[in-house]
């Protein structure tokens, strides 16, 4: 959790109930609030021709948004709950308070940020490659360091092959087809339909 829901509560943070589908804001809207999700999964996506373009999940404890509310810029990006979602909401202002006067919160966000940062450059490499193994081994490769905390153990992708195709910009058709080569070759499994790494 960046910020605790006391803390939250304290500076008065609001529960907004968002529905499946539902957007939380778009792209070019100014930011007013700082988002902090209580329950659900929110996903950041564009959307091009009718195609959606998935950058990432925030999942239960994580903020979104919020580097575009530090710098008052537009959002790039618009936020969509992928289930029936609980989000913390509080005004910038507040946000700002709470960030001047609690150095945990501060350093909570700037290790949120910066996992984000080499998240990002680690993707943005990956895309680049040619090979959409390469590009589908470095996802599944992120979600399971970012959601495993370390574990070596088996680990379920809580991704449809839909969803990796939107995460990487390739057809279904590639995922399934590299997919199944991978776990020709050892580098994951298919348990019930589902990939493990």
């Amino acid at each position: 959790m960046i910020i605790d829901e006391k803390i939250l509560r304290l500076y008065g943070g609001e529960d907004v109930e968002v529905n499946a589908r539902e957007i939380l804001f778009s792209e070019n809207t100014t930011p007013e609030f700082y988002y902090q999700v209580k329950v659900g999964i929110i996903k950041l996506i564009n959307i091009y021709s009718k195609t959606e373009f998935i950058h990432t999940y925030i999942s239960e404890g994580e903020c979104l948004g919020e580097n575009f509310l530090i710098t008052q810029t537009p959002y790039t990006l618009r936020a969509v709950a992928n289930e029936k979602s609980i989000v913390t909401r509080l005004p910038r202002f507040q946000f700002m308070e709470i960030l001047a006067k609690y150095s945990t919160c501060n350093t909570a966000l700037l290790q949120l940020m910066a996992k984000r940062m080499c998240y990002k450059d680690e993707m943005m490499f990956a895309i680049s490659s040619n090979n959409p193994k390469v590009k589908i081994m470095t996802l599944l490769k992120q979600l399971k360091e970012s959601q495993s905390q370390g574990i070596r153990v088996s680990y379920e992708i809580p991704l449809t092959r839909k969803e990796i195709s939107n995460m990487l910009g390739i057809r279904v058709e590639t995922v399934i087809r590299c997919i199944k080569s991978l776990e020709n070759n050892g580098m994951v499994s298919i348990v019930n339909g589902k990939i493990q790494l």
